[in-house]
């Protein structure tokens, strides 16, 4: 089985930084030569906002008071490597903006993604999809349904998932999600009938490394690897 890897965002949320406008121009200053454009939200606010945007790579950092963001596509696989750019620069800034004296902790971090598979029976796709993880017709319940899906969810005190699985449908079904591919010319041949599952991973944690990011991404590719067996 082959899969693409259309987006994914990896979030590390710690306490608010209230001087953070003050502080991150010097900050971040080495990194901003090595973007092809950034943005600035919510200028000489308290919640001033930082978007280096890399998108020839497929990737962009995001870095405010509060958080800090890394959203790619691509091979899953090469953002493990090490000096990938979330080893080399993501976390490279992350440990300056912790070892700073106004850094309080980290509160929690997010691993959210989007995995599509082409399926090998292409013919009444959706009927496929349902008889291979229903035990009734959908039909029956909806007159004229056209897509399905479901949804996985469950909350402890530490962490937080939900997995939303179906039918895929072409590319269309990767950009109305919530959180979109940063460069849609740079995805591979995405329009194809698979299935696609849509991601997310809340955990509360003080530490956050690049070793967790790397586990995150194999729990990441173990689940759509279960998933692909049902269909």
């Amino acid at each position: 089985m082959n899969y693409n890897v259309p987006v994914f965002q990896f979030e590390i949320r710690y306490n608010h930084i209230l001087n953070f406008s003050q502080i991150a121009r010097d900050l971040l200053a080495p990194y901003v030569k090595l973007t092809q454009s950034i943005k600035i939200d919510k200028q000489n606010t308290i919640e001033e906002t930082y978007w280096l945007n890399f998108d020839d790579e497929g990737y962009l950092l995001i870095i405010s008071w509060d958080r800090m963001v890394i959203r790619a596509q691509g091979d899953l696989n090469l953002y493990t490597e090490s000096n990938s750019p979330v080893e080399s620069l993501y976390f490279d800034i992350f440990k300056k903006i912790s070892k700073m004296p106004e850094f309080g902790s980290v509160q929690r971090s997010l691993f959210y993604g989007i995995g599509i598979a082409e399926s090998d029976k292409q013919d009444d796709h959706l009927r496929n999809f349902t008889g291979n993880t229903f035990k009734f017709d959908p039909v029956k319940v909806l007159d004229g349904v056209d897509d399905t899906a479901i949804v996985l969810e469950s909350k402890s005190e530490s962490k937080t998932m939900s997995i939303t699985f179906g039918p895929y449908w072409g590319k269309n079904d990767i950009l109305k999600r919530e959180i979109k591919p940063i460069n849609p010319a740079l995805l591979e041949d995405v329009d194809f009938q698979g299935i696609m599952m849509e991601y997310k991973q809340v955990l509360l944690e003080t530490n956050v490394s690049f070793d967790n990011f790397k586990n995150r991404c194999k729990e990441f590719n173990n689940t759509f690897k279960e998933i692909w067996k049902i269909q």
